[in-house]
């Protein structure tokens, strides 16, 4: 029966609903890395796991878990701000090494074939296969032209990975023959390389897509543009993340509801009045392999099991070929959860100027002025971190 229902963190639920990200795990289970451990969903109910005080084979090295995915031979990796781990079912092995991972921060895990790709920090990508460990140095012979990696998503249909940078664009690989070669689909420069989140379309081709705009791009037809988010209700203004489904239905996470949008239509907008919580802020999104849309909202992980424009099909998805999910890890007997933060970066900001005062200083004067100064400190603080001049984002509107 189509329907939503809300978990709360509690000692017998998730452990946070702050989600960093989704994968379908065994027997039609769900698991979410979250800033504080692994969530486990399954027909049973819901299992907790976090770091172990002492012993990092034996539990998470950290609780501030950024990624997970399965692998070709079927063990599940987990990827943190401290560095990598593998668990086979029954021990966890942990990978910290630079001579492995040049960056211990670990931002996206991407299963393509036999390959399992490892974006860290600012160091560009590995790729592990089968025991064998390569580095795709940034602008190095691999023509990766970026440093930091924030998301992949594999193209079945053209069986080729795509790659989404933090600041250079859009690159994909077309074939698993060494040495692999990386392409620029779109520079940072051009029209859409400030799009730097990538999904995976089941029928073909991916998504990319920033808080303001949503592409379809494959190699036939190149990026067609889908969604702007000021164009579908007044109540949205940003994307926060998107999931395709099987059926033609890109679900989107936006700051107003769950949005279903297929064949350029919205068939779907859910609300905080139909069940989405507190809010109607979706943070996260995720379509599961037996057609659940799950997605996060302040204090609440969700799912939705219905269909949009009363269609009778459910989404179904083809698990990945030749994998066999091993067994969730092994719960703590005594598990200390530890909730950690990433330090914050050192960083100089020129003062902005002074707000309107006195008497003739009006409310609207003070708002507009101290949006302007945030927006400035903002635009200080990103450049600082990146080292570079910051571009501004083009479908963003000026204030």
């Amino acid at each position: 029966m189509a329907g939503t229902e809300l978990f709360e963190p509690a000692s017998d639920t998730c452990t946070s609903d702050r989600v960093l990200d989704t994968v379908n795990g065994p027997g039609g289970s769900v698991i979410f890395a979250t800033d504080n451990g692994i969530s486990f969903y399954s027909e049973n109910g819901w299992e907790r796991f976090h770091a172990h005080p002492s012993n990092a084979s034996l539990g998470l090295l950290d609780d501030m878990v950024l990624a997970l995915e399965y692998d070709a031979d079927g063990d599940f990796w987990i990827g943190s701000g401290r560095g990598l781990q593998r668990f086979d079912g029954r021990s966890f092995q942990v990978f910290t090494d630079v001579a492995l991972l040049k960056d211990p921060i670990v931002r996206d895990l991407q299963r393509w074939g036999d390959d399992l790709f490892v974006a860290t920090g600012s160091s560009g990508l590995h790729r592990y296969r089968h025991g064998e460990w390569t580095w795709y140095r940034p602008f190095g012979s691999s023509g990766l032209g970026c440093y930091s990696v924030g998301s992949m998503a594999v193209d079945a249909e053209n069986d080729r990975l795509v790659v989404g940078s933090m600041t250079g664009g859009l690159w994909e690989v077309r074939d698993h023959v060494d040495p692999i070669r990386f392409s620029p689909v779109e520079r940072t420069g051009a029209r859409y390389g400030l799009l730097r989140e990538v999904r995976a379309d089941p029928l073909g081709g991916c998504y990319a897509f920033n808080e303001s705009l949503i592409v379809h791009q494959d190699p036939d037809r190149g990026f067609v543009e889908v969604l702007h988010a000021n164009r579908l209700r007044p109540t949205i203004s940003r994307f926060n993340d998107c999931a395709a489904a099987s059926d033609g239905t890109l679900w989107c996470a936006t700051d107003g509801g769950l949005v279903g949008w297929r064949e350029g239509e919205l068939v779907a907008l859910l609300e905080r009045k139909d069940g989405l919580g507190v809010s109607s802020n979706v943070r996260t999104i995720f379509v599961d392999e037996a057609g659940r849309c799950w997605f996060t909202t302040p204090g609440f992980i969700g799912v939705y099991t219905g269909t949009p424009a009363s269609t009778d099909s459910r989404i179904e998805f083809q698990a990945p070929a030749s994998v066999t999910p091993s067994a969730s890890p092994t719960a703590i007997s005594t598990p200390i959860p530890v909730t950690l933060s990433p330090s914050p970066a050192r960083v100089e900001v020129t003062a902005s100027p002074p707000l309107p005062q006195g008497p003739l200083a009006t409310l609207e004067q003070v708002l507009v002025e101290g949006v302007r100064a945030a927006l400035r400190a903002a635009e200080t603080i990103a450049r600082n971190i990146r080292g570079e001049t910051s571009q501004p984002d083009p479908y963003r509107a000026n204030l």
